[in-house]
């Protein structure tokens, strides 16, 4: 199977595969539905509640809110959707050991970006939502620091390079990886604007790896 095959997730099966209820798994894969199409400040609980057609105190017994709901639709995506694409990632990653920083910057750039890209509708829920929140961009962050801390070998490969600064970490290195994919995601697809290009995410990320600094 090609690599960019391996990249398209299914956030919905994920969803009907959690061991929660028939009603609350209702509520939850219409609430996605709804957020893709009409996002998720334009979608009432009142909505949700009547696309799921369950009563809408039914749905508060899950839920207190709108924004704990989406914080239930977000975690799933988070805890599967970056894990099942690592593996794939990692294995195409490792066979570029010995490159320049430059080349790898390129190479994890043009992967993410074609991962966004296929799973645009899911991720324009939880990016679009990262815009406005601080709570859920240190859910992605922390959890991606956290998962990880045991299988660092995106941040290893990185290193081997002995162009990173002395004081990049993986979890700076995480954060500028993560807050230039954010920035293009947001203002190519989100905000619709045009004045950022694949090729400038590369050299700022590559310019913060070689430059970083805690102060």
């Amino acid at each position: 199977m090609k690599h960019e095959q391996d990249i398209k997730v299914d956030v919905k099966r994920i969803l009907n595969n959690q061991e929660v209820t028939f009603e609350k798994k209702k509520i939850l894969i219409s609430s996605i539905h709804l957020f893709i199409k009409h996002g998720y400040e334009s979608t009432t609980i009142a909505d949700v509640a009547k696309r799921a057609r369950v009563k809408q105190d039914v749905l508060l017994k899950y839920f207190d809110n709108k924004h704990d709901l989406l914080l239930e639709i977000i975690t799933p995506i988070i805890d599967h959707c970056f894990p099942l694409y690592e593996e794939v990632f990692i294995e195409k990653l490792v066979d570029k050991k010995g490159n320049k920083l430059r080349s790898l910057v390129h190479f994890l750039v043009n992967d993410r970006i074609r991962f966004l890209k296929q799973n645009f509708e899911i991720m324009n829920i939880l990016f679009s939502q990262i815009i406005v929140d601080e709570e859920i961009k240190e859910l992605l962050i922390s959890h991606l620091e956290n998962s990880y801390s045991n299988n660092t070998t995106i941040f290893e490969v990185f290193q081997k390079t002995e162009e990173l600064a002395s004081d990049v970490d993986y979890s700076s290195f995480l954060r500028i990886i993560i807050g230039q994919l954010l920035a293009y995601f947001t203002q190519t697809f989100i905000l619709k604007k045009t004045n950022i290009s694949q090729k400038q995410v590369e050299i700022q990320i590559d310019r913060s790896l070689r430059n970083f600094s805690n102060n």
